[in-house]
């Protein structure tokens, strides 16, 4: 019995799983359905996935190499792989646009990729996310999708830059009148069996023999090739393997097929070609001339498809890259000029990057932690018997050097520019999305390109580079650079005539020009310096003497303050300053709106400028704490561009009324886009705009003073201040050297910061006598106490009567001393110890000044130096 029931209970069971599984059916075949519809659907590239493609590169030429000689140089480039060598015939060194192998250990594949390239660029979408860099080594010279032209002393290459299948230099496609011709040519030029290897590449299509047997499939093929409803055709078949394609491609080569021919042949097939990744089309230009290397990329012949927008281009990464045992150094413009020596084995530092002329700041950045900025953008790198310097010129206002050393992941040495190309800013959506979305310019500005010149040298020390800056900045400024007739130290005092303070007037806080320095007592200050300190060579820098004072209002006009002494005592100081042989400069900001409203004559709706969102250019500080952008503190505008220039023409009328000289706080140094819309500017053309405007004021024989000048305000700058000469303490660099200063030295005066002011004063003494600078001072006759209750601590240190004695003991030494050297180009720089903590820096006339940093005293060289002093002999 009990056997009868476990049996019955397994039947059941039995029969229950039998009705589950029979039940399940239905919903697994459903499910099995949906998943692979799911995925093909999923695998089905869908049209709007496609991104077209554009004109696609290729080169049918030979192997010969392609040259141009201009004088002692000889280019010549491998047609093969864009490769280029630049070789000075008399001494026979050479410099390579690609090293020729792996310089000492290993590299990944992507580090060998970069390696391999001439260009490498970056691209992202409207959600900001950046793919993987482009190297035209993979992407386009390894795929042959390039082009070459050769126009006497030009070469241009045409690079197609992207995931495309390689081109194959045969027919796509091709009637069978024109295909039967080539089978014979082929068969008389390379024999039957590659004749027939050919024809079993294509796939014939008759309509006289497939239209009648099957209608449809006709159908479909005369809708691709309408021809073949005229006569037969051939096809060349899908999948054919590389070496099969390569030996058609050779084939028909030998009989004279050419990409014209090919592109003439592609036209029968009517299929939109395109790729679901981007292509993109760039060009460089390679010019030799002047026994210099012109290397220009210019903006109408790159094409970056939609939605895939170009960001960032570096040109020649890896141009005379230097391996693991190679001897040399790199020069980087750090400050006046610093050295990375090659394989200095500091490979857990961070590579070295600064940008041309500081950040764009209309573009807002949301924390800022260190703002690294190249005032001039010359670098370059020596070795043993050789070296070159490289200067981005056109579109230098966009790039960025960066230079590092041999580390295992990247097995050279190598410095190089890279280019900031779609700029892009992101949208605030609020809660409205989870990702970013990203708003990039509409097109890249007409007519610009970006260019870099290179020159060679057979010399190897960073004062011949130097040298070759110099004789290029002579040759293109012209007069602009003269030889300067000073006889004494040029000075810079700063007088800082007002600052705002807020007073309470019937309990409603408001700013109110501070007095620091009024008319009369800088004429005081003045004759004082003059008369017992005996300072000849000076130049009055008057900070805050209008518009509600060193926070000044914007410049629709410009009148002296009241409490200062208004109108009637500006003319007195100029005309006292005149009479004792100084220089008077007003200084003023120009490009920007400063605690203005519209009784100022500024509406920032209108007049501010506009960032890529289209949203007013609002320029906020950044936490000393947490490095954010500090929205909702004191904040100021960007002016529209051509308003700041004719703010800037303002600022000099008001000049001109008191016969004085104009200083730039902004103009020459800082430089900003203006994405407006209606009225943009690119940096590039503010650039050229302000340039043109230093050279007007020059030409018309002003007086100008800029503040950290940019290197192209330099030639037509009667003084430079605030010139950063050390630079950053980056860990990397190996040693600070006047690179700058060796080129300009003598040509124009410069001074550093302000020697109360600086912060660190023995080095700013220092760095000044060595890079052969003048001297700055920043001074006020108020004492400190005044300016408790207000943002300018920093002018603490700024009480004149308190620093005259300093003062007088450091001019009167410098000027007895080194009086006499401002007039001279500056022809050697050296450090005499293994330290490099001694330099010696050597004039036209022999003058040596030698510069002790160093904590203790050195001896040798003939001199005995103390420490943290310098001597001159």
């Amino acid at each position: 019995m009990k056997k009868k029931v476990n049996q019955e209970l397994k039947n059941e069971r039995k029969a229950k799983i039998k009705q589950f599984l029979l039940d399940m059916i239905f919903p697994v075949i459903l499910l099995g359905i949906t998943i692979g519809l799911f995925v093909y659907g999923s695998n089905i590239k869908k049209t709007d996935d496609i991104i077209p493609m554009p004109e696609m590169y290729s080169y049918s030429g030979d192997e010969t190499p392609l040259t141009m000689q201009d004088g002692d140089y000889l280019f010549t480039m491998d047609p093969l792989t864009t490769y280029f060598t630049v070789t000075n015939t008399k001494t026979g060194a050479e410099w390579k646009s690609n090293p020729d192998e792996i310089l000492g250990g290993t590299a990944s594949d992507d580090a060998l990729q970069k390696f391999k390239s001439t260009i490498i660029l970056e691209y992202s979408n409207e959600t900001g996310s950046n793919f993987e860099p482009y190297t035209n080594y993979k992407y386009s010279i390894e795929k042959s999708i390039y082009d070459i032209h050769q126009n006497g002393n030009t070469i241009t290459v045409d690079y197609s830059i992207g995931e495309v299948a390689r081109i194959y230099i045969c027919p796509p496609v091709c009637l069978a009148s024109e295909f039967e011709a080539y089978l014979e040519q082929i068969e008389a030029d390379s024999g039957q069996k590659i004749m027939r290897d050919v024809k079993g590449n294509y796939k014939k299509w008759d309509k006289d023999k497939l239209g009648k047997y099957d209608v449809d499939a006709f159908e479909t093929i005369k809708a691709r090739y309408p021809k073949a409803n005229e006569e037969p055709i051939y096809v060349l078949r899908d999948g054919l393997g590389k070496s099969n394609m390569e030996k058609t491609e050779r084939a028909f080569m030998a009989i004279g097929y050419t990409m014209e021919s090919y592109e003439k042949d592609i036209l029968l097939d009517t299929q939109e070609t395109g790729s679901d990744k981007p292509i993109f089309n760039v060009s460089i230009e390679y010019t030799l001339k002047n026994n210099r290397l012109y290397v220009n990329v210019p903006f109408d012949k790159i094409e970056s498809p939609d939605g895939y927008p170009l960001i960032y281009l570096s040109i020649l990464p890896y141009f005379d890259a230097a391996g693991a045992e190679d001897e040399g150094y790199m020069v980087v413009p750090e400050g006046g000029g610093s050295i990375i020596n090659f394989n200095n084995g500091k490979t857990m530092m961070e590579a070295y990057s600064s940008k041309i002329y500081g950040r764009d700041l209309c573009l807002t950045k949301d924390s800022l932690i260190h703002d690294p900025i190249s005032y001039y953008g010359v670098f370059g790198a020596a070795r043993p018997g050789k070296s070159y310097i490289c200067i981005p010129e056109e579109g230098s206002s966009y790039g960025t050097i960066y230079a590092d050393i041999y580390r295992t992941k990247s097995p050279c040495n190598n410095i190089y520019v890279k280019y900031d190309i779609f700029q892009r800013e992101m949208f605030d959506m609020g809660d409205q999305m989870n990702s970013a979305i990203y708003k990039y310019i509409d097109e890249l500005p007409a007519g610009e390109k970006l260019e870099q010149v290179y020159i060679f040298s057979d010399k190897d020390t960073y004062v011949d580079m130097a040298k070759e800056y110099q004789d290029y900045l002579l040759e293109t400024y012209g007069s602009y650079l003269d030889i300067n007739k000073d006889s004494s130290t040029p000075v810079n005092i700063e007088l800082v005539g007002a600052v705002d303070k807020t007073e309470q007037i019937l309990g409603i806080p408001v700013n109110r020009p501070l007095e620091l320095t009024n008319f009369s007592e800088a004429e005081e200050i003045a004759k004082d310096l003059h008369d017992n300190v005996g300072m000849k060579n000076v130049t009055i820098k008057y900070l805050g003497w209008c518009n509600g004072g060193v926070k000044q209002t914007v410049l629709s006009s410009a009148s002296p303050l009241g409490k200062l002494g208004g109108k009637s005592g500006l003319n007195q100081l100029s005309s006292t300053l005149n009479s004792l042989g100084y220089k008077l400069a007003l200084n003023g900001i120009c490009t920007y709106g400063i605690d203005s409203n519209i009784f100022d004559g500024f509406f920032s709706f209108t007049d501010a400028a506009k960032n890529i969102p289209q949203e007013r250019m609002e320029i906020f500080k950044y936490s000393a704490v947490t490095f954010a952008l500090r929205e909702g503190s004191e904040s100021y505008y960007l002016l529209h561009t051509e308003l700041g220039l004719k703010y800037a023409d303002n600022l000099v009328e008001a000049c001109d009324k008191y016969n004085a000289g104009v200083s730039f706080d902004d103009i020459g140094k800082d430089l900003a886009a203006d994405y407006y819309d209606d009225n943009p500017y690119s940096r590039e053309a503010v650039k050229k705009l302000h340039t043109d405007l230093l050279k007007k004021y020059k030409d018309a024989g002003k007086y100008v003073v800029v503040n950290s000048a940019n290197q192209y305000a330099i030639p037509y700058a009667g003084l430079l201040t605030n010139i950063d000469l050390k630079g950053g303490d980056y860990t990397i660099l190996d040693s600070n050297i006047p690179f700058l200063e060796l080129a300009i030295h003598g040509y124009v005066d410069y001074v550093g910061e302000p020697i109360n002011v600086s912060g660190n004063q023995d080095d700013e003494i220092l760095y000044s006598a060595a890079y052969g600078a003048g001297l700055g001072f920043t001074f006020m006759k108020e004492s400190p106490f005044t300016l408790q209750d207000t943002l300018y601590t920093h002018y603490y240190g700024c009480d004149y009567d308190a620093w005259k004695s300093y003062m007088t003991d450091i001019y009167t030494r410098y000027e007895k001393e080194m009086g006499h050297i401002f007039n001279q180009r500056m022809i050697n720089h050296e450090f005499v110890d293994e330290d490099k903590l001694v330099s010696c820096t050597t004039y036209e006339d022999g003058t040596k000044v030698f510069v002790n940093f160093g904590y203790t005293t050195y001896n040798g060289s003939g001199v005995r130096v103390p420490a943290r002093d310098y001597l001159v002999k």
